[in-house]
């Protein structure tokens, strides 16, 4: 079996997808030791519609000189499958429309038939990271649920509990991520009167900025960080706010349940289905909401055990060997077809 993950251009900031499947191809040949698993970076970014075409020649060229069983874009690129017909091609979904700027006109017709309509009239085999996300695809393409399946993000090893002491005192809030459904100036206007430190992960804009200052509020900042990078700052992090419009999934709430964190969270979307019943639920939309349950972790000792108690529970669900035979699974129906 020999299985080529195919992967966006490597850019800074941009790793989280490739971070996940690195640890899941390690995990299959732990499985199947004669599964060859390998990468294939396209060589342009995906901004431009000539970078488009480029990188979707680059993979028919590929393929031609290549006898490979199964490709799998495993991220942003779905429309490289234009250069794969004939092929048995998977592609992981990982969002729709939720976690995309809106598009208007002609550029969201171009997105929707590159990214969507025109792999699943080639037949691919679509994967996707949440009931929620299936759900949305499906209604998006008109096809059935069950020709789309659900497999998890997984958990990288690298998160687990540290039994780190909780400052009540002055807790340090860990943010992640700086795009609009982030929800950021929500949780900067509900923390302006708690003590508190706030540590961002995400490039700050000039706005961003100001509104910390406008607001005086405490803060660092880390632009970007690897996985072992993002573990140390779960260890400095007291509650982990996860307070979005919009997720297709949401990494930071398993991980910081695996730290060992309190973790605040939107109750939207996604987010309720990954997080289960180790999260405290907030309205994003209501910053009072939102306030009231920062304040609430901060306080109430038994809420947080309680809070992490169901969180250890709940990660099972996403440990990395279960996901990883997910994909195993996945790989020998299609050998089989």
């Amino acid at each position: 079996m020999k299985i080529i993950h195919i992967h966006r251009k490597p850019r800074p900031g941009f790793h989280s997808i490739e971070n996940i499947y690195a640890y899941v191809r390690k995990e299959i040949n732990n499985i199947d030791d004669k599964a060859t698993l390998e990468v294939l970076h396209l060589p342009y970014t995906c901004d431009k519609h000539w970078n488009k075409l480029l990188n979707i020649f680059y993979v028919l060229w590929f393929s031609l000189k290549n006898k490979i069983d199964i490709y799998h874009i495993t991220g942003d690129a779905h429309y490289v499958a234009l250069g794969l017909i004939g092929r048995k091609t998977v592609i992981s979904v990982h969002s729709v429309l939720g976690g995309r700027p809106k598009m208007y006109g002609a550029k969201y017709w171009i997105y929707k038939l590159l990214y969507f309509s025109i792999p699943q009239w080639l037949g691919v085999r679509w994967t996707i990271v949440s009931e929620y996300t299936r759900n949305e695809l499906a209604d998006y393409l008109k096809i059935a649920k069950s020709s789309i399946e659900v497999i998890y993000n997984p958990l990288l090893p690298c998160f687990k509990a540290d039994g780190r002491p909780f400052n009540e005192t002055y807790p340090t809030l860990l943010h992640i991520g700086m795009n609009s459904r982030k929800n950021f100036e929500g949780l900067v206007s509900a923390i302006t009167s708690i003590n508190c430190h706030l540590l961002i992960v995400g490039h700050l804009s000039v706005n961003d900025i100001d509104l910390l200052t406008q607001h005086k509020i405490s803060y660092s900042n880390v632009p970007s960080a690897s996985p072992d990078k993002m573990f140390e700052l779960y260890q400095q992090a007291d509650i982990v706010t996860i307070v979005s419009f919009n997720e297709s999934f949401g990494m930071p709430i398993i991980e910081g349940q695996a730290v060992g964190r309190p973790v605040i969270c939107g109750d939207v979307t996604a987010m309720p289905e990954i997080g289960g019943d180790g999260v405290y639920w907030v309205n994003p939309h209501i910053i009072k909401d939102i306030t009231t349950g920062i304040l609430a972790l901060t306080s109430n000792k038994n809420l947080r055990n309680q809070l992490l108690q169901a969180g250890q529970k709940n990660i099972k669900r996403f440990e990395l060997t279960l996901i990883s035979k997910k994909y195993y699974s996945l790989y020998q129906h299609l050998l089989k077809k």
